[in-house]
């Protein structure tokens, strides 16, 4: 059982305390909620979701958790990840940082997913497809062999596809959908996975989304748009993958694949640039059920 110390989660959660002139962030919980948030946003297994493994407990501003080594590194970095957006308004979406995590070297692999590349595949295996793509990124390029054998997907399955000048991570959707495929980053790699896998391999981001709501849009009309508009899957709409959370009116957790996560930023960013023009309401943030 680990219970963090409470000088820091009285920091993070505005809850007394203080000293040294450093402005307190105040930080609405409400327990369900909250519980919700840790529970989806990061792997398990939990008690509550799964029938087995930690658990976590939020007494009035103390968390208290009981879990693995990786999962307590998780939790603490998605509470200071939590705790930095809530002083100071998010420009860009902030990936969680966790455990084992290689936030660089992933970076780079989504810099080269948005390249625009020549390609042209005839009756290629998959594998070839795989190794090709590969090289045209120069980034590490791998095919997760156990889950298309668990699927029933032929690794040697014929890709025919030609274009020019599309942005990799288009080609890829492009190739991979028909064939129940998807892919993942993890670690500076880029692995080709099946649509079922990946449910294991989902990340969260912090996308700041005051602005959006301050101009007038509903946030279930927001959430909403946003799995319509996404390819998904969503646990909500489709009853596997991953899920959106609203903290506090003001975060939208995302807990995804690589690629939907760059869907909703994209969509995001159009939303913004859209709404930029309508005069901001500032409301008052509430505490979540």
């Amino acid at each position: 059982r680990l219970m963090l110390p409470p000088q820091t989660i009285l920091r993070q959660f505005g809850g007394g305390g203080g000293g040294g002139g450093q402005q307190q962030v105040e930080i609405p919980t409400v327990h369900g909620h909250f519980q919700t948030l840790l529970t989806t946003v990061i792997n398990g297994p939990w008690q509550n979701t799964d029938g087995e493994g930690g658990t976590i407990e939020l007494l009035q501003n103390i968390l208290v958790v009981r879990h693995t080594r990786r999962v307590h590194a998780d939790v603490e970095s998605l509470l200071r990840a939590l705790e930095a957006a809530f002083a100071q308004p998010l420009k860009e979406p902030l990936t969680l940082p966790l455990a084992n995590a290689s936030p660089e070297a992933d970076q780079h692999v989504r810099q080269q997913l948005a390249r625009p590349i020549d390609v042209e595949f005839k009756e290629t295996k998959l594998t070839e497809f795989a190794k090709q793509i590969g090289e045209k990124l120069g980034v590490p390029t791998l095919l997760d062999h156990e889950a298309l054998n668990n699927d029933g997907i032929n690794a040697e399955s014929p890709v025919t596809f030609s274009a020019k000048e599309l942005a990799a991570e288009s080609l890829l959707s492009h190739v991979l959908k028909p064939l129940n495929l998807t892919y993942v980053i993890e670690h500076g790699q880029l692995i080709i996975t099946t649509a079922s896998a990946v449910h294991h391999r989902l990340t969260g981001t912090i996308h700041d989304v005051r602005h959006l709501l301050n101009r007038g849009l509903h946030p279930d009309r927001l959430t909403q748009a946003i799995e319509s508009a996404t390819s998904g899957p969503w646990m909500n709409v489709d009853g596997e993958g991953g899920s959106l959370n609203l903290f506090a009116d003001t975060l939208l957790i995302v807990h995804q694949s690589s690629r939907t996560h760059s869907e909703v930023t994209k969509f995001l960013a159009s939303l913004n640039s859209q709404l930029r023009d309508q005069p901001e309401v500032p409301r008052a943030v509430q505490p979540q059920n």
